[in-house]
């Protein structure tokens, strides 16, 4: 089976192989040949698109008759809030502020390195499928702190699967923060709604105080409606992984291995000779129907 991966694709560009027909199963394996590699060591990011649980047809199953509806406005949700999309930064001070989700009791918080250097900042949101962007949200700091430390205005960058654009020509937005506003306040910014896979917000250091950024921050999103039934196994289902290998611990959860995560997998060093398998258990114990298999390269 090709993956159609190439040198040149950008580390973002999610490739996608179709299994026609879907098969039913409670545990997905690949296995990578050696011989299928140009070196030893293998890498990258992947996720299954998965639909169910499956359950047994009866009576009841046969087809219904649909009622027409008129064309509603598109249902939006927060990407990571409600539809558990997953974040990458560009920088953090601490592990404790790597949590930029609004119910997040500290947020995001760039590096001290990064503060110093004067570098812009951004962060990232992975949505679970192509989705369409209607608005950004942000919130201040949860613990309070920083509230003076507001940041004026962003540019947002996306991905639209194939390559990053910039959206109105990186035409810099203002965010609305005020320094005497209260922690909780919520910035809503509406966007003209467009189709992305992820979504990048820029805050330029110019913007800031002192070079810092910090607070926490979501978009409201419309799913791809072409099979809204399907979702992707590993960052919204939570299901488990294994793998023959693993260059560090790190290489081996899955919450860093999935597409869209800040790194990827990477073999063993002692097993470049060897073929290499990867495993996902989908969760629940019953079967689910595998629709494709989603890849990226590796995230450095």
């Amino acid at each position: 089976m090709k993956l159609g991966q190439l040198p040149a694709d950008d580390k973002d560009l999610e490739r996608k192989v179709t299994f026609d027909p879907p098969f039913n199963a409670q545990k997905v394996s690949v296995v990578i040949p050696r011989d299928q590699r140009n070196e030893g060591p293998v890498h990258g990011r992947l996720d299954f698109m998965i639909k169910g649980p499956v359950e047994p047809e009866t009576e009841k199953d046969a087809p219904k008759k649909i009622k027409e509806e008129e064309e509603e406005e598109p249902d939006t949700k927060l990407a990571n809030l409600e539809l558990n999309a997953t974040y990458e930064l560009s920088s953090w001070w601490s592990k404790s502020w790597n949590k930029p989700s609004l119910s997040a009791k500290t947020g995001f918080w760039n590096s001290k390195k990064s503060i110093a250097a004067g570098k812009d900042y951004w962060m990232a949101v992975h949505f679970r499928r192509e989705s369409e962007v209607h608005e950004v949200v942000f919130m201040k700091r949860g613990d309070k702190n920083g509230e003076k430390r507001v940041f004026n205005k962003f540019k947002i960058q996306y991905y639209d699967g194939q390559k990053w654009q910039w959206y109105k020509d990186s035409e810099l937005l203002e965010t609305g923060m005020k320094a005497e506003d209260d922690h909780l306040k919520v910035y809503k910014i509406a966007v003209e709604p467009f189709k992305a896979t992820i979504l990048k917000m820029w805050v330029p250091a110019s913007e800031t105080v002192k070079g810092v950024v910090g607070g926490r921050f979501d978009a409201m999103i419309s799913e791809d409606e072409i099979d809204p039934d399907t979702v992707r196994a590993i960052s919204a289902l939570k299901a488990t992984t294994t793998q023959s290998s693993a260059w560090s611990a790190e290489y081996s959860s899955a919450a860093n291995i999935m597409a869209g995560a800040r790194l990827g997998f990477f073999n063993g060093k002692d097993n470049y000779a060897d073929d290499y398998w990867f495993s996902t258990r989908l969760p629940g114990s019953k079967l689910h129907e595998v629709k494709s298999m989603v890849f990226q390269k590796l995230n450095h």
